[in-house]
C-alpha cells in the first residue's frame, strides 16, 4: 500500500482534537461501542499470534492496531450529531488511539537504528513504512521534526517514501501554523472537512508530482471527502 493509499487514515487523525469527556448520549455510546469494536477485534486477534520473530512482524502488528481504529471512523464524522456532542465522542475515540499511539512510539524509539532512520534496502519496506507511520501520529513534535532531517537525504537517495515524507512534512508545518506544500492535510472548519490551506495553490500538484503523490490535488479531495461533516 502506498503513502498516498494511506493518507485517509492519517488526515482523519487531524481531527481528533481535546481532552476526554464523559456522558454519551444513547446514539453517540452505539456509535462509540461499534467502532470500538474494531480495535478490540484486532487485539484479540493479535493475541492469538505467536510473539513477533522479526522486526517486520513487530511493526505490523503495531500498524494493524494503529489502524484498526482510524479505517473505521467515517461513520461516527457522518452522524448527524450536535456539534458538541459529537466533540465528546470524539473525546472519548481519542482515549482509545492515544494510549495506542504513544506505545507504538515506545518502541519505535527502543529500536531505532544507529544511523537515525529505517533504510528500505536494509530494514524493508514494511518496517520502514511502518515506523512512518507511527511518527506520523506521534505527539511529539520535536521527533517528528528530527525524523524529518532524517528522512530527506534518505527520499533523494530512493530508501525512504516520497508520499511518506510529504505528508509527515505537510503535518509539521501544519502543526507549526504554516501553510503546506503538498495539501496532504485536513482539518475542520465549521464542521465541515477542508484541506489546511496551501504555500502555493497554483503549484501544488507539481509539488505532488515530484514527491511521488500520483493524485492531483481535486482528485484526492473527493476521495477523502473534502466538504464533507467531520
Amino acid at each position: 500500500m502506498s503513502g498516498l493509499q494511506r493518507a485517509l487514515p492519517v488526515i482523519v487523525a487531524v481531527f481528533l482534537l481535546g481532552a476526554a469527556a464523559p456522558g454519551l448520549s444513547p446514539e453517540a455510546e452505539k456509535l462509540f461501542q461499534t467502532w470500538k469494536a474494531s480495535i478490540d477485534a484486532e487485539r484479540s486477534r493479535q493475541a492469538k499470534l505467536p510473539p513477533a520473530s522479526t522486526l517486520a512482524e513487530e511493526f505490523s502488528r503495531r500498524r494493524e492496531l494503529d489502524q484498526a481504529g482510524r479505517r473505521n471512523l467515517s461513520p461516527i464524522f457522518a452522524a448527524p450529531l450536535p456539534q458538541p456532542e459529537k466533540q465528546r465522542l470524539l473525546n472519548s475515540v481519542n482515549d482509545q488511539i492515544n494510549p495506542i499511539d504513544e506505545d507504538n512510539l515506545r518502541y519505535l524509539k527502543s529500536v531505532l537504528p544507529a544511523d537515525g532512520w529505517f533504510r528500505k534496502s536494509r530494514d524493508g519496506e514494511v518496517v520502514a513504512s511502518a515506523a512512518w507511520l507511527i511518527v506520523q501520529h506521534a505527539h511529539d513534535r520535536a521527533f517528528q521534526k528530527e525524523v524529518l532531517a532524517r528522512m530527506a537525504p534518505l527520499v533523494a537517495e530512493g530508501e525512504a517514501s516520497g508520499p511518506d515524507f510529504a505528508l509527515l512534512y505537510d503535518r509539521n508545518e501544519m502543526f507549526e501554523g504554516r501553510p503546506q506544500k503538498y495539501g496532504s492535510q485536513g482539518t475542520c472548519e465549521g464542521g465541515v472537512r477542508v484541506i489546511y490551506r496551501l504555500v502555493d495553490p497554483d503549484r501544488v500538484d507539481e509539488f505532488r508530482r515530484g514527491i511521488g503523490l500520483r493524485e492531483d490535488l481535486a482528485a484526492y479531495k473527493k476521495r477523502l471527502g473534502v466538504g464533507g461533516p467531520c
